[in-house]
């Protein structure tokens, strides 16, 4: 699988996760049940920060809409309801299948 298909895919070095979203040292509020349309804009969010290059027009978002959509789509409702941040073993290949699809578009 590509860097950006991983990097996309919610593949984010926990460093990196670290310095976006702080330590988490504070309370926080119970967290509400994924739907299908939350994954995909964790998914979205992650794939436009981590594929976005700094002077090129356009930016990644138009491929990380077309990418999301695709993943999110192909996962069952468990792995909706079970999704943490990584991408389920499953949806590799089809993630991968998807990244390359989207580039070819964009």
């Amino acid at each position: 699988m590509s860097v950006g298909a991983l990097a996309c895919a919610g593949f984010v070095p926990a460093a990196a996760a670290q310095g976006l979203f702080g330590s988490g040292a504070g309370k926080s509020a119970p967290a509400a049940p994924l739907t299908r349309d939350g994954v995909r804009v964790k998914l979205l969010d992650s794939c436009v920060l981590t594929q976005t290059k700094p002077g090129v027009d356009g930016g990644a978002a138009p491929q990380c809409r077309c990418y999301t959509a695709a993943v999110t789509k192909a996962m069952t409702p468990d792995e909706i309801a079970s999704y943490s941040g990584k991408m389920p073993k499953r949806m590799e290949p089809l993630a991968e299948a998807a990244w390359a699809t989207c580039q070819k578009k964009g």
